[in-house]
C-alpha cells in the first residue's frame, strides 16, 4: 500500500513507551512530475487517517484499547517539495489542535 491507496491504512502500530497509536503513510513517489495530484492524494490519505482515529476504527485491531496519544508518520522515499513541506506544516498545526502529532521523514521505502 502507499499514499495513492487513500482508503487504506499502510501500517499501524503502538509506541508502548507513551501508549501512542502510530499510523504510517508510505510515500514512494517523487513530486517532480505531478505535484498537484501527489499533494491531493496525500491530503486524502491524511483525511482518512484522521477519520480512522476520530471514529476509533482502530478498535477493530486493538479491541477496547485506549490510547493516550496519536501520531501519523509519513515515510517519503524522496525529499518533499517546498509546497509539500508548507502543506505538512499547516497540517501539523491543525492536527495539534485535534490531539494528533504529525511527523515525516525521508527513508528508504519500497
Amino acid at each position: 500500500m502507499s499514499v495513492k491507496d487513500t482508503d487504506k491504512v499502510d501500517r499501524i502500530g503502538i509506541d508502548e513507551k507513551d501508549n501512542c497509536l502510530v499510523l504510517l503513510i508510505i510515500d514512494p513517489y517523487g513530486f517532480v512530475i505531478d505535484e498537484k495530484s501527489h499533494l491531493y492524494a496525500l491530503q486524502e490519505k491524511l483525511n482518512n487517517y484522521i477519520g480512522f482515529i476520530k471514529t476509533k476504527e482502530y478498535n477493530r485491531i486493538y479491541e477496547n484499547k485506549e490510547f493516550t496519544s496519536f501520531r501519523i508518520e509519513i515515510a517519503f522515499k524522496y525529499e518533499p517539495s517546498d509546497n509539500c513541506a508548507r502543506f505538512l506544516a499547516e497540517c501539523r498545526h491543525a492536527l495539534k489542535d485535534e490531539g494528533i502529532r504529525l511527523k515525516y521523514f525521508t527513508a528508504e521505502v519500497g
